[in-house]
């Protein structure tokens, strides 16, 4: 009797065809698959921007709640202890997981936090020297934006830059492995 081992993955059905074809990538064969539909728990849509201030305003809150039933896939895989290169496809599994995909921020409450004094100084127009300390205030709060805008670029630079190594890693891993498997 050969020996095998095996991993449950539970995921949602969206991504079902996709999880089953990556598995396959590391040798996996899908052995089971079981639909489960829990419990209801409260989920919250997410408004969109001028919808969320307003509802931020007024409670705080960032979406607007509903009732679901959690809803997943069960997927059990097997796998073959006797399969060729399996040190080397495990090595390559461990790392093709654990690439780092970081999400990048957005930089929309950046911009208009920048650009919240602007109407303050379009009242100061009038009379800019008497209002002297609301244009200083004012400049010195848009500098500060700038500085969170740029600073939140930056970071989104970074994110995309590692997020594009990461995925042109994984396609070298996707290759060594098919080579492997081919073997």
């Amino acid at each position: 009797m050969e020996r095998t081992e095996s991993i449950v993955v539970s995921i949602s059905p969206q991504f079902e065809n996709d999880k089953i074809a990556q598995m396959s990538n590391f040798g996996w064969n899908l052995q089971n698959r079981q639909e489960v539909v829990g419990h209801l728990r409260e989920a919250e849509i997410p408004d969109n921007l001028m919808t969320a201030v307003g509802r931020g305003m007024k409670e705080g809150a960032s979406g607007k709640k509903i009732l679901e039933y959690d809803h997943y896939t069960k997927l059990h895989f097997v796998r073959s202890l006797s399969m060729p290169g399996l040190s080397q496809i495990k090595q390559l599994e461990s790392e093709y997981f654990a690439l780092p995909f970081p999400a990048a921020k957005g930089i929309v409450w950046p911009v208009l936090f920048t650009l919240m004094p602007i109407p303050a100084l379009f009242g100061t127009l009038s009379d800019p020297l008497r209002n002297l300390g609301l244009v200083g205030f004012c400049i010195l709060w848009m500098l500060l934006g700038v500085y969170w805008v740029t600073s939140r670029i930056r970071k989104r630079q970074a994110a995309a830059s590692a997020c594009a190594a990461s995925a042109a890693r994984a396609q070298r891993i996707e290759q060594e492995l098919s080579q492997l498997l081919a073997a």
